[in-house]
């Protein structure tokens, strides 16, 4: 029953307003009246103390109207005591299960962390090996900026060089053209000199053929005029065969044959010596025709310089 009524006590103490400084009234009945007791102004003639708890420790009671008041409150504290342990209950079950779910995603979290780290092992190391590889582009950067600043001296010095090329150049075609149009002069006068010099020849030639003509005519003239006389020569042998006896009546003839044998033979010899000049005029024709021949050539090939020197200036 003091258990009970310490109980009741701590309750009231619990629920009771402040707890703090109040006097606890214990009366002469031996009730103990807290601040919250509809006696505690009433009561004049008291033993005070510091709580609730020492005034029942003293052998106090709480008064009747407490007693249930306390009850009622006991009550309905067991009732939200219950209604909270049940709440209490459902929010463990659910802590619980959030709890294991939280420890199935602290698991995996785990498992991702752990592969995360290895994944930022393995980034530090591949971010090392790029470091280094950065590093190695930045020298190799660096040593490709100088050969490119090295690359564009040389361009520079060679824009600088093909500018001189360039005016030597236009110096050269000047110059070359200058005398490409001295050479096409002079080619032309040496055609026309060779061209002169052609119609000299043909004119030349055309004498020494006409001359060739009448030397074969007077050959075959004289050459007609031999075999004619052979003929008679024959003809007198043949006479003279048969005619032995009758030589000294002949002599007159003989003498006029022998005169005419003279004559022949003259004619022989002019005639030999007139093939002789004909050979020397077929040697001097050959030679112009060689010479004509050459001639022709070199017209030709100059001919051909021409066109090609004509070909080159017309060139752009």
């Amino acid at each position: 029953m003091r258990l009970r009524i310490g109980a009741l006590a701590v309750i009231l103490l619990l629920t009771s307003t402040p707890l703090t400084a109040e006097l606890i009234k214990k009366s002469n009945s031996g009730l103990c009246h807290p601040p919250q007791s509809a006696w505690y102004d009433r009561t004049q003639s008291y033993t005070g103390f510091d709580s609730l708890q020492d005034c029942l420790d003293s052998g106090g009671q709480l008064a009747r109207q407490l007693r249930q008041d306390a009850q009622e409150t006991i009550e309905q504290a067991e009732q939200r005591h219950q209604a909270e342990v049940a709440s209490l209950q459902e929010a463990l079950t659910a802590q619980t299960a959030e709890t294991r779910q939280n420890e199935a995603q602290n698991a995996v979290l785990a498992q991702a962390r752990d592969d995360l780290q290895a994944e930022i092992h393995g980034l530090r190391e591949a971010l090392s090996k790029l470091e280094g590889d950065n590093r190695a582009q930045v020298q190799r950067i660096e040593s490709l900026t100088e050969q490119v600043q090295d690359k564009q001296r040389q361009v520079n010095s060679l824009e600088e060089k093909h500018k001189h090329g360039r005016q030597a150049l236009e110096h050269y075609r000047g110059s070359v053209k200058e005398q490409r149009e001295q050479d096409h002069r002079r080619h032309e006068q040496q055609v026309q000199q060779v061209q002169e010099e052609q119609r000299h020849l043909q004119q030349a030639l055309a004498v020494k053929r006409d001359e060739q003509t009448q030397a074969t005519r007077e050959i075959t003239r004289l050459f007609t005029e031999v075999t004619e006389a052979r003929k008679q020569s024959d003809q007198l042998t043949q006479q003279l065969g048969k005619r032995e006896r009758e030589n000294r009546r002949l002599a007159d003839k003989t003498v006029r044959l022998e005169q005419q044998t003279v004559a022949l033979r003259q004619r022989k010899a002019a005639f030999e010596k007139q093939q002789r000049v004909n050979d020397q005029l077929k040697a001097k024709v050959q030679q112009l025709e060689t010479e004509l021949s050459v001639k022709n050539e070199l017209l030709d090939r100059l001919s051909a310089g021409n066109d090609s020197s004509e070909t080159i200036r017309r060139a752009p």
